[in-house]
Parts: C-alpha cells; sequence; structure tokens
C-alpha cells in the first residue's frame, strides 16, 4: 500500500542527550519496528499490554508493538516509574496521529490509551475492469459491499495510523476482499483529496480462473438435434464467463444459474414447444452446464435403429410426434403419431395412439396400427438420459415385441429385444436418437 500525503510518515526515534536508561527505549522501538513492519511472518507475542481508543484491528498491531517494548524494558534495570515513563514516550513516537495516555495500573501492567488527534473524512474508490451484464452488476454490488465494510474498519482513524498499521491494514483488506469478493485481491493507494482521505483500491483476479465451459443439455420430448443447436447458443452466451475467477463465480451461483437459464429459454425452440428448463452450473476452469429442457406441450423425436443376432431384421427409421393433452385430472396423457419406415424395402408402418402417464416413469397406452388394422397395448418404463429402461406392446391377436434397453448417453441406446412375429426371436438393437 502507498501513502502519499504531506507527512513525513514514521520519525526515526533517536535522541543522544538523554539519560543511558533510554538506550534501553532505543533497542525497544527497534525490536517493535521489526515486529511490527513483519507482522504477517512472526506471531504475536501475546497481549501483556492492553492498547485501548482505536479499532480493533490496529489495537491488536499497536499491542504487538507495545508488548516487545515492554518486555525489553522489564529487562533493562529501570525502575517500574521510569520503564513507564519510557513507554509512554516511545509510544507517542510510535504511534504517528495519535495522542497517548499510559495508565500505570498500580502493580499491573500499563495499558495504553490511543486518542486521534485529527480524523478526516475517508472516501473509497475502485479501479476495476469493466465486465459484461450480468456480470458488472454482480460486480457493482460486491464493490459497494466492500466499500461500506472498509469505511466501515476506517470511521475514526487517522491516515497517520496506516504508516506503522500498514501490515493490520492490509489483513483486514485482504480479508475483506475474501468474504465480499473471493477471487479478487484490492491494492490500495491512499491519498489526500479535497480535504478528506480517499482510499483508491485496484481490483484484480486472482486464479483459478474459468477457461472454458462444457454445456450438456439433454430432452426427453425434443430431438438432440433441436438440443444440438441449443448447445451451440448456450456456448457463445457463455463467453462472458471465461477468464472469471472460479470462486467468484461460485459465490453467484444461484445467480449465475439463473442467468444460464434464461439465456436458453429465451432461444426460439424452447419458447415455440412451451419448454420448462432446469439447470445448474458447477463452476470450475471447465465449467460444467448441466441443462433439461422439457416441453409442455409437444414430443418430437426421430431414431435410426439395427438390429444384430437375428434374420429378417432390417434398420428402422422412426418418427414420434405428440401432443400432450388434460383428460384424466392428475394424468398427464399424450395423443402421438409414430411412424416406421423399414429401410430395406422402403415400408412405412404407422401407429395412432394415446398414452397416460400413471406414475412416473411408468406410461401405459393403447394404439392403432395401419396397415395391419389392429389394436396394440403398450407399457413404457422411462429411463433417464442415463441408464436403463424398458417398454413392452401386446396385441389384439396375442403378438407381443418387448425390450429391455440401456441408454449409453443421450444418443446411444442398447436394447435386448424380442418379437415374437419372427423365428428369431430375439436381437440385439442399437438405437441413435436424432
Amino acid at each position: 500500500m502507498t501513502i502519499r500525503s504531506s507527512t513525513s510518515g514514521l520519525a526515526k526515534f533517536s535522541d543522544r542527550g538523554r539519560e543511558k536508561g533510554l538506550r534501553g527505549a532505543v533497542a525497544a522501538v527497534t525490536v517493535a519496528l521489526a515486529l511490527l513492519f513483519s507482522s504477517s511472518v512472526l506471531p504475536a507475542l501475546g497481549s501483556e499490554i492492553k492498547v485501548s481508543g482505536a479499532p480493533l484491528w490496529i489495537s491488536a498491531a499497536a499491542e504487538r508493538a507495545v508488548d516487545a517494548v515492554w518486555s525489553e524494558l522489564s529487562r533493562s534495570g529501570l525502575s517500574r516509574s521510569r520503564a513507564v515513563d519510557t513507554l509512554g514516550l516511545v509510544s507517542g513516537r510510535l504511534f504517528n496521529g495519535y495522542d497517548v495516555e499510559v495508565v500505570k495500573n498500580g502493580r499491573s501492567n500499563p495499558s495504553i490509551i490511543l486518542s486521534a488527534k485529527k480524523v478526516l473524512s475517508w472516501q473509497v474508490e475502485f479501479l476495476s475492469p469493466e465486465l459484461k451484464e450480468p456480470f458488472s452488476l454482480w460486480m457493482a454490488d460486491d464493490l459497494q459491499s466492500v466499500k461500506l465494510e472498509m469505511l466501515g474498519k476506517l470511521s475514526g482513524v487517522p491516515y497517520q495510523a496506516l504508516t506503522w498499521g500498514d501490515d493490520a491494514f492490509r489483513a483486514e483488506l485482504r480479508s475483506v476482499m475474501e468474504d465480499r469478493m473471493p477471487g479478487w485481491r484490492g491494492g490500495a493507494v491512499v491519498r489526500l483529496k479535497d480535504g478528506g482521505v480517499l482510499l483508491e483500491l485496484t481490483v484484480t483476479p486472482e486464479p483459478p480462473y474459468v477457461l472454458a465451459t462444457d454445456p450438456a443439455i439433454y430432452s426427453g420430448t425434443l430431438p438432440n438435434i433441436l438440443m444440438d443447436r441449443l448447445k451451440e447458443s448456450l456456448l457463445k452466451d457463455l463467453s462472458p464467463v471465461m477468464g472469471l475467477p472460479v470462486s467468484w463465480i461460485e459465490s453467484h451461483g444461484e445467480a449465475l444459474d439463473l442467468w444460464a437459464k434464461a439465456m436458453i429459454e429465451k432461444r426460439n425452440t424452447v419458447s415455440n414447444s412451451r419448454s420448462d428448463v432446469s439447470l445448474s452450473v458447477v463452476p470450475s476452469q471447465i465449467t460444467k452446464v448441466d441443462a433439461l429442457v422439457e416441453s409442455r406441450r409437444y414430443v418430437l423425436r426421430a431414431w435410426l435403429a439395427a438390429q444384430a443376432g437375428a434374420n429378417g431384421r432390417s434398420p428402422e427409421l422412426g418418427l414420434h410426434l405428440g401432443r400432450f393433452v388434460k383428460l384424466v385430472p392428475r394424468w398427464e396423457s399424450e395423443l402421438y403419431g409414430e411412424f416406421l419406415v423399414d429401410l430395406e424395402n422402403w415400408s412405412l408402418e404407422s401407429r395412432m395412439g394415446l398414452r397416460w402417464g400413471l406414475v412416473d416413469p411408468v406410461w401405459i397406452g393403447v394404439e392403432y396400427v395401419d396397415p395391419d388394422d389392429e389394436l396394440w397395448y403398450r407399457l413404457w418404463v422411462r429411463g433417464n438420459r442415463k441408464g436403463p429402461y424398458f417398454w413392452c406392446r401386446y396385441s389384439e391377436n396375442d403378438e407381443s415385441q418387448l425390450a429391455l434397453g440401456y441408454r449409453i448417453n443421450q444418443v446411444v441406446s442398447v436394447e435386448i429385444n424380442y418379437d415374437d412375429s419372427y423365428d428369431d426371436r430375439w436381437s440385439l438393437r442399437a438405437v441413435g436418437d436424432l
């Protein structure tokens, strides 16, 4: 910290014309100054002498110094009365900006009362990097919080006291920054301005920084191709996060989630499909963004499937189009159409159905199949974006199909498939969601 003013700072204590006993005081001042200006690396020696009249953080710095002085005087051979007088003389020279009163306290250790000679009003200004919204708003709020706390700590403190309380001031500033703005540090310059004292804080970031973002967006109602577009858009939207301190971003976790969620919700894909968005951000050097987008109105899925281990099975292209409806209270219902294309003979199977969500994740339904002109009854146990799932179908003509699958990720699934319309009823089926 730099202090710019018309004052000369600490005066060196030296007076050759004084009594021989004051030589011990000179040595004591030397020890005290060494302790004071190295307090960041030396432990406190214990509060044998109490200092009052100043804020706690600066009183503690004064106590470290006078403890060292008193310890030296106690070994100097001076009488108690002369040692107390010398302590007052040394303290008066040491604690610039304060008048010093030494209270003798009988046979107990003396105590010191500090009284500020002249106190000027303090102001705080910041030099901080320019950030994009909403980060600029977060920083403005944090800086205001730092400002109020620092003004509280400096209230009643003469600026000259920072010449000997520099380490204590730095420690207080560091503590405030770590509490109010983790990931940022403040460099301080103190100068006189307009009849007052200006504390100018330069705010700079500290590592680790956000180096990249890794968004993942999943939907059980919308196709992956739309989610990929949302992911590309979100990557651009998240670019202002890059280079910011991880700990600061983490301290604004709730606001960060809301901001990222708003970035997704403003996209046409989300608004047009009447989708709900849930999202969480995990700040780190590679910041993870995990989002779930589910339409309240539509279901749109497409897939490509191929089977192995059985003869007569052809690759399949499938499309599911659904519309949520409210038929039974407390039961979610969907009217849907499914269209399956055999990619070898290009035949088309159409299914028109209605299904109900009983208890998540269990759905039941009935569907009409064309061109077979028959009804099928269906059960789904829907899985998550990764993990097992199950479905089965049973027709009015006693035909049955079922599959037990495992979703490896939001694109690829593997199923053990059963279909009694084939001679080879069991097969292994790979499904890719489009």
